[in-house]
């Protein structure tokens, strides 16, 4: 995903609006091509008392050093414990602790979007437009902005099991709501028609900040702890609602 979109907006910001949907085109078409030679889960072939299979396929998505049979066995365990454990839909709502998961999914998720991320990615070039900078070109910027997402989501990937979900999502939370509250004062100084010309590099750095410190934290810790706070039976219902809640 976000190496789509440092694709769209290195390209869409110089090239023609018929380039960007040709280029999608062409990584769809690739993915399509080159997803069939991808080896099939595990876990898929466990379910199935394919045991010889899941060692196949493991020794592909491993290294060579990998110990195979001591995470065949642990699959196996997993797989056992998921299929004897069945969870049914209403008990996200009936079991205290699944309500608790979900709460906590639902605000995540919420969090992501209600910090502006959909319209800062949509509308980034016009926002910077608006703001009258005269210090970087908007184009230059859109580009500059999805670098440093990118650059900062590999760094979170990094360092989440060091600091903890916890530490990256409220410093990520409050920096982002610093850059956000910085901005919404410039704006706010220039439509009573005050002279921000002297500062217009301000949204400009805010939206910088923001991408570096969104990624870092709200972009990527609400799909990891999602993954993590539902228990297996459930795991999979909690995962789909997290989906729709998401694209809602």
């Amino acid at each position: 995903m976000l190496l789509g979109i440092n694709i769209v907006y290195c390209v869409g910001a110089f090239a023609p609006y018929n380039v960007v949907p040709i280029i999608g085109i062409v990584l769809t078409t690739v993915q399509f091509v080159m997803f069939p030679f991808m080896p099939e889960s595990p876990y898929y072939f466990i379910c199935k008392n394919k045991k010889e299979s899941a060692r196949k396929s493991l020794v592909k998505l491993r290294s060579s050093d990998a110990n195979i049979d001591k995470e065949i066995a642990e699959i196996e365990k997993a797989v056992e414990r998921q299929q004897s454990e069945k969870g049914r839909p209403q008990d996200l709502i009936l079991i205290k602790s699944n309500r608790i998961a979900l709460l906590i999914m639902l605000i995540l998720n919420g969090a992501q979007h209600f910090v502006g991320i959909s319209v800062m990615l949509m509308n980034l070039q016009i926002i910077l437009e608006e703001a009258g900078s005269v210090y970087i070109e908007p184009a230059i910027a859109t580009v500059i902005f999805a670098f440093i997402m990118l650059v900062s989501a590999t760094i979170a990937s990094v360092i989440i099991d060091q600091f903890g979900r916890k530490f990256l999502l409220v410093l990520s939370s409050g920096l982002t709501g610093i850059a956000l509250g910085v901005m919404t004062a410039y704006f706010h100084l220039k439509y009573l028609e005050y002279d921000v010309l002297f500062v217009s590099w301000i949204p400009a750095a805010c939206v910088m900040v923001y991408a570096a410190t969104f990624k870092i934290g709200l972009g990527l810790v609400p799909i990891v702890v999602t993954s993590e706070i539902f228990p297996t039976s459930i795991k999979a219902i909690g995962m789909t609602l997290a989906d729709l809640v998401y694209v809602l």
